[in-house]
């Protein structure tokens, strides 16, 4: 299996040592354009995904190989529904109707990558990708014969096995993203310390907001747990089977 991570401007693919049993780095790519920027943009995104898939199999074989793909919070759409007890029979098609209501004509555009999850609270919390970004993802790593077996989001690997008064964070560029899945749902928010998007931001949640110091989120500590790349993928490898497999990819 090879572990894959996608974010708005980089492709990195990871593989797991049969005789250690940890994780290795085998190659980072830089996108030609970043993925938020084309995301409407078939043309350009199949491009973009099949010219970073072409570095990595210069080094790497690629051909006849699993995959296992975390996918970056920044590029998906996070939304949360609130469902009373007696309609929970009845969630898929409810939020579903939300999601419509909410993206309007966009709605077509939009696949779910992540199974609802519901709180103590009755609120289901939604995870959905770009229609065209997940079938260049697909096309172009089933033309480079990798067979996609889990499609997971970082937030969703993160909060796997953390304790709901904790916070996960990652970061990408000067950018912290931070998740916590509480009796209150799930909640996801970004901040940056320097730059242009300096500042607090809230991207989804009913929780209180927390605003964290610097340091809160560089020194290691109980409550706010870091993850870079690699431990991101150490917890996919341990947890990719809680995961339901992408069988809508095929």
């Amino acid at each position: 299996m090879l572990y894959f991570i996608v974010h708005s401007d980089t492709l990195s693919v990871f593989k797991k040592s049969s005789e250690s049993d940890s994780v290795n780095l085998e190659l980072k790519v830089k996108f030609h354009h970043n993925l938020i920027s084309i995301d409407n943009n078939s043309k350009l995104l199949s491009s973009v995904m099949a010219q970073a898939l072409d570095e990595l199999g210069e080094k790497i074989d690629l051909e006849n190989q699993q995959a296992a793909i975390a996918i970056d919070d920044s590029i998906l759409s996070h939304s949360l529904s609130m469902i009373s007890k007696k309609d929970q029979s009845d969630s898929v098609t409810i939020v579903k109707e939300e999601l419509q209501n909410k993206w309007k004509d966009l709605f077509r555009n939009y696949f779910s990558i992540s199974e609802s999850r519901k709180s103590s609270k009755n609120i289901f919390h939604s995870v959905g990708m770009n229609h065209y970004l997940r079938e260049k993802i697909k096309l172009n790593f089933n033309n480079f014969g990798i067979d996609i077996k889990y499609l997971v989001p970082i937030s969703s690997i993160v909060l796997s096995s953390i304790k709901g008064t904790q916070y996960a964070v990652t970061k990408s560029s000067r950018i912290y993203s931070i998740f916590n899945y509480s009796k209150k749902g799930f909640s996801f928010s970004q901040v940056s310390f320097t730059g242009k998007n300096k500042g607090f931001k809230r991207i989804l949640g009913l929780a209180d907001s927390i605003k964290p110091k610097e340091k809160d989120l560089k020194n290691p500590n109980l409550r706010y747990i870091i993850f870079n790349d690699m431990k991101v993928v150490e917890f996919f490898c341990k947890n990719y089977k809680r995961f339901i497999p992408s069988i809508k990819l095929h």
